[in-house]
């Protein structure tokens, strides 16, 4: 960095943050006044630091003052008082009492109402109940280590100022300035809030660690700047609060590194402010950068930050001639952005990448040459129908993260449109631009996950989504009226709505209705073989396929189709009644909408029926007639036989 950049940027740094308390905020304005409500309760306390030279009242060396509520009586309120002095030692306990609604205390200096008033004063707001003096305005400030809503006092009464700040919510003092002339001399006496029981301010603690490293790229618009384009900064050493830092320039050249050190907690350092690098923590909106600051968080927002979308924190400045933009990251602290415009000079740092989390791998197509996916779709444009009913995408190349896909339309009137696009999944450029997201992004991101390292949008989430039948985890985003749905494993849309995108009547939707890149192939049982006498009735093959997406069925009979239908995914039942004496080969083929089939074949075999006795002798008679010629045989080989051995 040149010695002219760095002297700037210092200057720049204390400008910015010595104005901070002015900076523009909003306030909601409070709702109507109740004098009767007290804001504190007993036992609350506050402790401030102290500065004066009106010794008459507050006597010399007084460093701080410690105010506790005692005693709370509907609006009448009593609290004790402690003095603490330079030397370490204390004063004895002065009790002071009040009543909040009308503004009559005891006449013991200093009055209650400096230190409380009613909660919830606005703008043109009485100070007491009818009482001529109102609140001038409200604002926001650091009082003990919050940024807290005050309500505003500013009164001049015979050359003596008095100006108050007091806590909106509580009525507890935030900040009190009085001087004049008193009769006396002129005398000044100051306090403001250093802590109290009413609010906690936030831990600092640090976020990173001794070895962790951030680089970004650096931009600045002025004519013939030649300065450095890049910068690492690396955390060298920590002991407790205090963070030392490497930080190096780069330039086309040369390098250049200076040592910048300084407390998350104090905001002390090498650099003023060290938060320009570093703050505490976990700190979110209206937490100071640094105990008691003049300077917090305005707000926190999720943005892409080092490949990753994260929860920053965000200070924004405004003052004559010069805005500033600053992001933290809020987990660890670390500044990922930082925008400043002074005159016409703009100067940029952006977080490119860092040790302090990891970006997904971009380099993973999950789709390959021959993929395809199918939609039904519906536009208008002007609240006028374009007529596209469908649309096929189909991958066409894959060269690492360059994809080419072509897309057809398929219109209402029979017209079909084709269109090629590409684009590189890691970076999101391509002959769409961003758009290209629209039809695939990188394959496996998840929650958090940018669409590309570079994109300003991101996985808002991921849900079980059911796709012909089958349950997809599919990454999706969502705003207002815009959703995308991408399948997780491999990046391809499966459904998308574009509501109001170039104007209000305006939408395209998009649902996938089938797929080549999933869905099991149908299958289909092996029924037993079949064997009935010819002439026999009620014979058939019950055949069980199943696919998450049947189309129709087959059947043959001995190679020649005999039948074909639509198919549901249910059961197929084929009557074989009435065939003759023979064999028969029966198959069934299924078929999904993807053009896959699954195919089972069963024998049938028809058998002649056993012979039939002549017409008009019942059978018994036969069974009779034969049972006796049985007989007259038998008993005929037995007289044979005896003859033969007589």
């Amino acid at each position: 960095m040149k010695r002219s950049s760095i002297s700037a940027l210092a200057m720049l740094s204390m400008l910015l943050f010595s104005s901070l308390l002015v900076s523009s905020f909003t306030v909601t304005p409070s709702k109507a006044v109740d004098y009767t409500k007290v804001g504190v309760k007993v036992g609350d306390w506050a402790y401030y630091n102290f500065d004066s030279n009106f010794t008459a009242v507050f006597p010399a060396g007084t460093t701080n003052v410690n105010m506790t509520i005692t005693n709370i009586d509907r609006s009448n309120v009593s609290a004790r008082f402690v003095y603490y002095y330079s030397n370490g030692t204390t004063s004895a306990t002065i009790g002071l009492e009040g009543n909040i609604t009308s503004g009559q205390y005891n006449t013991t200096a200093p009055v209650l109402g400096w230190f409380l008033l009613v909660p919830n004063l606005a703008e043109n707001d009485p100070v007491y109940s009818g009482a001529p003096y109102k609140i001038n305005s409200t604002g926001m400030m650091v009082s003990g280590g919050m940024a807290r809503v005050y309500a505003y006092i500013n009164i001049t009464v015979s050359g003596n100022n008095q100006v108050g700040y007091f806590d909106q919510a509580t009525g507890i003092n935030d900040a009190f300035n009085a001087f004049g002339p008193f009769g006396i001399g002129h005398y000044y006496f100051a306090w403001r809030l250093n802590s109290t029981s009413l609010w906690s301010p936030p831990s600092y603690k640090v976020g990173v660690k001794m070895g962790d490293t951030a680089h970004y790229s650096y931009y600045q618009n002025t004519t013939g700047y030649a300065g450095f384009t890049k910068a690492n900064l690396t955390i060298t050493k920590i002991d407790r609060g205090n963070v030392t830092t490497s930080f190096v320039t780069y330039n086309s050249t040369k390098h250049n590194t200076i040592i910048p050190w300084g407390n998350v907690s104090s905001g002390i350092g090498s650099t003023f402010p060290f938060p320009w690098f570093l703050i505490a923590a976990n700190l979110t909106k209206n937490d100071p950068l640094w105990l008691n600051s003049f300077a917090w968080i305005n707000d926190t927002s999720t943005m892409v930050a080092g490949g990753l979308a994260r929860v920053l924190d965000h200070t924004n400045v405004t003052f004559p001639g010069a805005s500033v933009d600053i992001y933290w990251d809020q987990v660890t602290g670390i500044v990922v952005r930082l925008n400043v415009l002074i005159s016409n000079t703009h100067y940029s740092w952006n977080l490119t990448s860092t040790s302090l989390w990891s970006a997904p791998d971009y380099t993973k197509v999950g789709v390959k040459v021959g993929d395809w996916g199918y939609y039904s779709v519906r536009q208008e444009a002007g609240g006028i129908d374009t007529g596209v009913r469908n649309a096929n995408i189909t991958v066409r190349s894959v060269d690492r993260g360059n994809v080419t896909l072509t897309v057809k339309q398929f219109f209402a009137n029979g017209t079909i449109e084709s269109l090629t696009f590409w684009g590189n999944v890691s970076s999101g450029a391509g002959s769409m631009g961003p758009f290209f997201a629209w039809y695939l992004i990188a394959a496996n991101l998840g929650m958090d996950d940018p669409l590309s390292p570079a994109t300003p949008v991101w996985i808002n989430g991921t849900a079980s989504v059911t796709i012909f039948g089958e349950s997809r985890a599919c990454n999706y985003f969502t705003q207002g009226g815009i959703y995308f749905y991408w399948d997780q494993a491999t990046g391809i849309t499966t459904k998308a709505n574009l509501t109001g995108l170039g104007g209000p009547s305006n939408f395209i939707r998009w649902n996938m209705t089938s797929t080549s890149l999933w869905s099991p192939a149908p299958t289909i049982d092996q029924p037993s073989a079949i064997s009935y006498t010819v002439g026999s009735t009620g014979q058939s093959i019950t055949w069980h396929p199943s696919s998450n997406v049947p189309c129709n069925y087959t059947i043959t009979k001995n190679g020649t189709k005999v039948t074909s239908a639509n198919w549901n995914g249910g059961s197929i039942s084929y009557n074989v009644d009435g065939l003759a004496i023979g064999a028969y080969a029966y198959a069934c083929t299924v078929n999904d909408t993807i053009g896959r089939h699954a195919t089972s074949s069963v024998t049938v075999t028809v058998i002649a029926a056993p012979p039939h006795p002549p017409p008009g002798l019942p059978v018994f008679v036969i069974i009779v007639v034969g049972g006796i010629a049985v007989v007259i045989v038998v008993a005929a080989a037995l007289v044979v036989l005896r003859r033969r051995r007589m």
